[in-house]
């Protein structure tokens, strides 16, 4: 059984990566949006658009990252089944921001969906997700995940309830 794990919104606080970046990059979070469509963000016209230089960002992204990932994610070696990260963004993004977090301790892969195509995969059973469209078009059971009312553990019972022995 594999156990596929949405980064942003279920292990990692985005936002407040988001907070940290308008607190260096002065416009961040004006310009955010204008540079993100279909759902993914394209930092690498959004430095352009403030003046930064690729690799210094995808830097400061890898720094700040580990301040951002949730707390309660040790709760993830609880779970007896193997756990992949499945993410959609930039590649380069996504990478600085997982490897910067020290996540890649507590899960066995990562697997990034860089275009709007659906996170169904072979090798994912379960996908835990915070957007319902994420899930829309999976197959496999599903948990949604909404950060403001949920906890890792309540992932981590579900997946221990799914995986129990049916009698």
């Amino acid at each position: 059984m594999k156990l596929g794990l949405d980064f942003d919104g279920v292990l990692f606080d985005a936002g407040l990566l988001k907070k940290k970046l308008e607190e260096k990059y002065g416009d961040f979070r004006k310009t955010y949006h204008a540079n993100k469509s279909e759902g993914v963000y394209n930092f690498r016209e959004h430095c352009e658009d403030m003046g930064v230089e690729i690799g210094e960002f995808l830097d400061t992204v890898e720094d700040y990252a580990s301040e951002c990932l949730y707390e309660d994610v040790e709760v993830l070696d609880e779970i007896d089944c193997d756990k992949i990260i499945v993410t959609r963004g930039r590649r380069d993004f996504q990478e600085a921001k997982i490897k910067g977090s020290g996540i890649l301790d507590y899960v066995d892969n990562y697997k990034i969906v860089e275009e709007y195509t659906s996170k169904d995969f072979d090798e994912v059973d379960i996908l835990v997700d915070d957007t319902l469209e994420e899930l829309y078009d999976f197959k496999g059971k599903k948990i949604f995940f909404d950060r403001s009312e949920n906890k890792l553990k309540d992932v981590a019972d579900a997946v221990k309830n799914m995986l129990a022995p049916k009698y």
